[in-house]
């Protein structure tokens, strides 16, 4: 009996600790200063996380838009070189070629292959692809004249196939040259460094984050405290009002 009466004893004592704790959590939901608080801070905190995540995105994708219009860039020097040195036709022997490409390999981390019209890979920055055919789909729609361009974020890496186009001369006038592709140019760029880049930019958005949440409850505190003073000054002259007015009602009354 004393050990069914105990452990009664304590189950009460437990429902009664909850329902105090549930009357506490009631009365702050409740509390006009508690409500201030979380509004001020709210509507200071929120935007400034849309704005931060919004920036963040922006910044990101500009740094790849920028990395991209540079790969561009290189890729146009390179095929321009290999079409005007003549790299395919002289047995795949240029020094001015050979420095672009070790150049272009060694500073972006990047895998440039060229493809001779038969298919045949003739050069290769891993130097184990050399020799082989390449049945890429991305080659061979270079090589009908279609210039491919490929962004996986998810394999971080941006991909390039552009055709080596000659013009041919067919007469002496230069209307009737015909253009003829010998080859393709493929390169492989890695895009790791714009996912560190994303990481550098979320620390620094978290900071200026963490800031702004202490600036945040900072404000809250004081407008709570303001705010409240100034509702409960103004309920009691509200109050003092509405008792003035029904005490004249009254009076009018009385003198009717």
């Amino acid at each position: 009996m004393f050990i069914q009466s105990g452990a009664w004893v304590i189950t009460s004592r437990d429902r009664t600790m909850e329902k105090q704790w549930l009357k506490k959590i009631i009365n702050l939901l409740r509390n006009l200063r508690f409500k201030i608080f979380i509004s001020v801070s709210l509507l200071i905190m929120i935007p400034t996380i849309i704005v931060s995540i919004v920036l963040v995105n922006l910044s990101v994708d500009s740094y790849s838009d920028k990395k991209i219009e540079r790969f561009k860039i290189n890729n146009s020097m390179l095929k321009n070189s290999i079409v005007s040195e003549g790299y395919l036709e002289k047995n795949n022997q240029s020094k001015v070629i050979e420095t672009q490409i070790a150049q272009l390999a060694g500073e972006h981390n990047c895998r440039v292959q060229i493809i001779n019209s038969q298919y045949v890979i003739v050069e290769d920055t891993d130097n184990s692809a050399v020799g082989k055919t390449s049945v890429a789909e991305n080659v061979i729609k270079a090589m009908e004249g279609k210039s491919i361009f490929i962004n996986s974020k998810k394999g971080k890496y941006v991909e390039f196939a552009q055709p080596l186009i000659i013009s041919v001369n067919v007469s002496n006038n230069i209307v009737n040259n015909k253009s003829s592709i010998i080859g393709v140019l493929y390169i492989r760029y890695s895009m790791e460094d714009v996912q560190s880049y994303r990481k550098t930019v979320d620390r620094f958005a978290a900071i200026a984050d963490s800031l702004v949440a202490v600036f945040a409850l900072i404000m809250a505190w004081i407008c709570s405290v303001a705010l409240t003073d100034r509702l409960r000054k103004c309920t009691v002259q509200l109050r003092e009002l509405h008792m003035v007015i029904h005490m004249m009602k009254i009076r009018v009354n009385i003198l009717k």
